[in-house]
Parts: structure tokens; sequence; C-alpha cells
């Protein structure tokens, strides 16, 4: 059986999301979440599928955006490297990804920067993106030209198995723990009623 891992995919209007969503799939099979409201391609990868969940136009119902984040393991921000806001769009989108998981662990961030064909970025823009949005990843790609898309599932993948191991562990030293809890309980009752 296959593990599927909940990647979200969020960013401003004529970002690309689409675009990269469809040439990492690179099928027209799409899903629908209909209690949800919303659709995302499948695509497997080393005996791993991965749901990419586009939430475009999701940023105005922030009910429903909050239980769209619900079970993702990772998250990608689209932005376009040319637009001028390029600090703002990206700022706006980390918030809404730290806001809407603050209740759970946190989950990798993965910046995509698209339209590096028609790059005209400018450096300090990305020098205050890594300053003031904790990323875990910075990939810079072009979804018309397929430039660098690769690079985007094998990052995906090498944060999700370090997360899924991290939570392996956790849980792991939770039932270590109720273990002892368990051990210390019965000796105390022992001891209380004169148990051998």
């Amino acid at each position: 059986m296959l593990a599927k891992y909940k990647v979200i995919v969020v960013g401003s209007l004529g970002a690309g999301k689409s675009l990269i969503i469809d040439k990492l799939v690179n099928s027209n099979e799409q899903f629908r979440n209909e209690i949800l409201n919303v659709s995302y391609k499948s695509h497997v990868v080393d005996n791993v599928e991965l749901e990419y969940w586009d939430l475009d136009g999701q940023e105005h119902v922030q009910i429903l955006s909050r239980f769209n984040y619900k079970h993702a393991k990772a998250c990608m921000i689209v932005a376009d490297i040319n637009a001028p806001n390029l600090f703002e769009n990206v700022h706006h989108w980390f918030k809404c990804v730290t806001e809407y998981t603050q209740n759970r662990q946190d989950i990798p961030i993965i910046l995509i920067l698209n339209k590096i064909d028609l790059c005209t970025e400018a450096e300090v823009s990305l020098v205050k993106i890594r300053k003031f949005c904790k990323l875990d990843r910075i990939i810079k790609v072009s979804a018309e030209q397929e430039i660098g898309l690769p690079a985007i599932e094998k990052e995906l993948m090498e944060l999700i198995s370090c997360v899924s191991e991290s939570e392996s562990t956790q849980v792991s030293e939770i039932s270590s723990s109720l273990d002892i809890a368990k051990v210390y309980d019965g000796s105390s009752r022992r001891r209380k009623f004169g148990w051998f």
C-alpha cells in the first residue's frame, strides 16, 4: 500500500501554481473533495503518492482554509520572481501558512520562485524573504520552460521523510514514557496495598 502525503500549494493569482502542479503530475486526472470544495492531483514518486492541493481562491474563506491545511505534510508557496511586490506576496502567504498550522506541528515550507526565464529579480527582496520568513527551501523554476521542476519533488520527499522520522521518534518516546508511568503506577499501588 502506498504512503499518501498531502501537499498544500498556495500563492497569488498568476504565480503559476496550477501550471507547476500540471507539469509535476503530468496527468489530466483530477480529484475533488466536495466537502471542502477544492480539487487536487496525485503523483506517485518512489512508492509515495503526493497529493497536490491547489488552494487558489481559498484565501478569502478562512474557515475552509483551516480545514484544507489539516493533515498536510508540506506546503509550497509559489510566487512570481518578477513581481514588484515579491516580498509582500511571500510574507503574506508565509503568515497564512504559519497561522493555519499553529495548533499542530510545523510543516515544511518550500518557496517556489517561478518564471526565472523572464527573470529581472530584485535580490533585495530575496534577502528580506530569507530574513523574515522561516522557509525550509527556496527553489527557482520556470514552469513554462520546465526548468528546475525535478528539484521540487526531490526536496519535498527529503523534507517529508525528515518530518515522518521525527514524528515516529516522538511517538516512540511518548510510548516509552507511558510504559514507565505504568510501571511506576503499578509499583506505587503495590506499596500502598502491601502487594509483592
